[in-house]
């Protein structure tokens, strides 16, 4: 594609780019001495601003991290990889766009589960002291225990006590898994994945295989319809061939060999 990047680099970055944000914007180098695109290179989404205009809808790209820094590129300098977006022409919408609050949830369910880990405080039993302690007392009490009983190796150790005092364990109820599985089903259904290749645990091979396949026949294979017509509307010109050659990708979706087979059988 360019010195630093190859064709299967550029491929994942725009399919990324485009899954992520809805937009993917290529920027093809023209060689000077043959007239053709000699280098590919991507532009990054979350700096690209695409320039409307009334008359040809769009006049242009600008390119950059900051106004100070921006690049104008004509609309024949990008190609424009654009997700379909009721809510905008101009651009794309990215399916973490559209997944956004379940994204969002899952994050919240990640945090509090790694702050429960960096810091578990709750306490294990409770200690019920009789009487009218004072709280240097109960202090001094805890401290005791705490050093007498923490660490590695006093594992199985006792400690003796005076007076009326009642040590009682604390069972919690364990964590509440509610609404875990609905975020992952939520995301999944967004990005088109079936859950069973999200878990990988799903015993049931007929269920992972259908799964599978709808996979590949209702995600994988209409992007790379979205992919290639693109590159057939705006790169093949650049070569010249759009009147004798198209693009196109193998087909993702495999034939139902079981359903060849059987058919075959019959016929025999």
């Amino acid at each position: 594609a360019n010195p630093f990047l190859n064709g299967f680099d550029l491929t994942v970055l725009r399919v990324l780019y485009g899954e992520l944000t809805g937009n993917a914007y290529l920027h093809p180098v023209i060689d000077e001495a043959t007239d053709l695109p000699g280098e590919l290179w991507p532009l990054a989404p979350q700096y690209v601003e695409v320039i409307p205009d009334e008359d040809e809808f769009v006049t242009g790209y600008l390119y950059g991290i900051d106004a100070q820094h921006k690049q104008v590129f004509e609309t024949d300098e990008v190609i424009h990889f654009r997700r379909p977006n009721p809510g905008n022409l101009l651009y794309g919408m990215g399916k973490v766009e559209a997944a956004y609050g379940s994204i969002q949830a899952n994050a919240a369910i990640h945090e509090m589960d790694l702050s429960t880990f960096e810091n578990s405080a709750r306490p294990d039993y409770a200690v019920v002291v009789k009487g009218t302690p004072t709280g240097d007392q109960l202090d001094r009490f805890q401290q005791q225990v705490e050093n007498r009983l923490r660490g590695t190796r006093k594992d199985g150790s006792f400690i003796t006590v005076t007076g009326d005092v009642q040590f009682t364990p604390l069972n919690f109820p364990p964590k509440d898994l509610a609404g875990r599985e609905e975020i992952v089903e939520e995301i999944a259904a967004v990005f088109g994945v079936p859950v069973s290749m999200l878990k990988a645990n799903d015993p049931n091979l007929a269920s992972a295989s259908t799964g599978f396949a709808q996979w590949r026949e209702g995600t994988i294979l209409p992007l790379c319809r979205m992919d290639e017509e693109e590159l057939n509307q705006s790169l093949l010109p650049l070569f010249g061939l759009e009147e004798t050659h198209c693009l196109a990708y193998d087909n993702p979706a495999p034939s139902d060999k079981a359903y060849e087979l059987q058919q075959r059988q019959t016929a025999v």
